[in-house]
């Protein structure tokens, strides 16, 4: 889930089975939607609200209230599922296959993965399990080097104010992470957020700030969750009409619009409610021209340099950044890894920006040069 942390890569927010998607020479047939919302657009007084909510939605819905019955129906049937919180967006997808009975699984699979984004129950006694799922999630991941790593830079950007263009004004500059809330007179840009959330973010602080958690996960949801903001991608081995027949019949109660406006957004058709482009760079000046010296989890030693840019998603057909990546990380004669090691002071080298949504994103780019280091280095 997240979340980034490597989020973005399964750590945070698994919700099924963790299993590789190996080839078993079964035909199969696959979903993926992706919602225009994560963990950049957690509420200040609420982080880690994204996570949770990719949690919630797999306890059940209106129609399908067991606990994990459609996570059952797919090992069942052979199918597969997860999701994953980035900063920007949430992914939930499943796989299932094709032959046998396949044909009916796959339109029942869809219907119900499709319930996800229409009526989930959001709540029950399941929740507060949920939440223990969240915190064992941080808990497992606090020991990673590279996700402690990225939890300084967040913590230490010096923006972690008054939340300007979201959150609520009563609560806006909440939410530092590993302290009590406090406002701060900072500028505030949503990198500074504990992606991850856990049960200090979402139980013990707005508890004791007289917040209630499912009413805004709820509120979050109807916000957020409509199908302007949503994109989806069906595979199956049938023609492209029964395909977009059946996607049609699944997915057509999904509102269009937010069920509910938040922001201080009258018209939200005017400006999306996940739009971040104004935040831009993430660090302040007062925190750059430092230097972090991090005592490691694991036997290693490092050196990272980075660098904040304004965001490259733009550029994405001509991918700038990989060429200042290749000439910093190139290892020929002549290269800075060849002369660092020459001196016997690094054995390896990597340059370019991260593929998460801490260091790509669509307010800034991080790029990065790390040097594997030497005990002499």
């Amino acid at each position: 889930e997240e979340s980034s942390d490597d989020e973005g890569k399964d750590v945070d927010g698994d919700e099924s089975d963790d299993e590789d998607d190996e080839d078993d020479g079964l035909r199969k047939a696959a979903a993926a939607l992706l919602v225009n919302v994560g963990s950049y657009h957690d509420p200040p007084y609420l982080q880690g609200l994204s996570h949770f909510l990719e949690h919630m939605l797999f306890l059940g819905t209106e129609k399908y209230p067991a606990d994990n019955e459609y996570d059952a129906f797919l090992s069942r049937e052979g199918g597969t599922n997860n999701a994953y919180t980035e900063m920007e967006h949430t992914l939930y997808h499943f796989a299932i296959p094709q032959e046998g009975t396949g044909e009916k699984n796959i339109w029942k699979a869809l219907e119900m993965f499709s319930t996800f984004f229409k009526c989930p129950l959001l709540g029950g006694e399941q929740a507060h399990r949920e939440l223990n799922a969240v915190e064992s999630e941080f808990e497992m991941n606090k020991m990673d080097d590279d996700t402690r790593l990225q939890q300084l830079m967040c913590f230490s950007c010096g923006m972690d104010g008054e939340a300007k263009i979201m959150g609520r004004n009563d609560n806006s500059g909440y939410g530092k992470f590993g302290d009590s809330m406090q406002q701060s007179e900072n500028s505030f840009h949503p990198f500074a957020k504990f992606s991850w959330g856990n049960m200090q973010t979402l139980k013990v602080e707005p508890e004791a700030n007289g917040i209630d958690v499912m009413k805004e996960l709820k509120e979050y949801y109807h916000a957020h969750y409509f199908a302007r903001n949503m994109r989806l991608v069906v595979m199956a081995g049938y023609e492209l009409d029964e395909i977009q027949r059946r996607v049609v019949e699944c997915f057509r109660d999904v509102p269009a619009d937010p069920r509910i406006v938040i922001d201080n957004q009258s018209d939200p058709t005017l400006i999306p409610p996940t739009h971040l482009k104004p935040y831009q760079l993430p660090f302040h000046s007062t925190s750059l021209a430092s230097i972090y010296r991090i005592l490691p989890v694991r036997h290693c030693h490092s050196l990272t340099l980075t660098w904040q840019i304004p965001s490259i998603c733009q550029h994405w057909r001509t991918k700038p950044h990989d060429f200042i990546a290749h000439l910093m990380g190139h290892e020929a004669s002549g290269s800075i890894l060849s002369t660092l090691k020459k001196r016997g002071w690094a054995m390896g080298c990597s340059a370019g920006t991260g593929e998460d949504g801490l260091g790509d994103a669509s307010t800034h780019a991080l790029f990065t040069f790390h040097v594997s280091l030497s005990k002499r280095g």
